[in-house]
């Protein structure tokens, strides 16, 4: 759906692997920026959750957005919110609205 949407993909299948690369990322980026524009997460994985990885992100990346996807209920997602999220199913329309609204600076910091 992402590629569909016209962006550049980069995948991790683990958390542990998320923070490899955006700490490689940080090491080759200008001034130590970010990489990558945004990062879409689960919330519920194994090695730690969507929450965890966020706060983790934000130690190498302090502006950089987050933006969950949840296949459970509202508030649980909300119960730990450090980011928005989008309920799965993921619609093509839901996930371009949530990646644009991100992009543009419409999130909380």
């Amino acid at each position: 759906m992402l590629k569909h949407l016209g962006h550049e993909v980069v995948t991790a299948n683990l958390p542990s692997q998320a923070l490899a690369m955006a700490e490689r990322s940080s090491a080759g980026g200008a001034a130590g920026g970010p990489g990558f524009d945004l990062v879409i997460s689960d919330i519920t994985m194994p090695e730690m959750n969507g929450h965890q990885l966020a706060a983790r992100l934000r130690q190498l990346w302090p502006q950089v957005p987050v933006l969950f996807m949840t296949g459970y209920d509202s508030h649980m997602a909300e119960a730990g919110a450090s980011a928005p999220f989008i309920p799965k199913p993921l619609s093509l329309r839901s996930l371009a609205d949530g990646i644009a609204k991100m992009l543009a600076g419409s999130h909380p910091a």
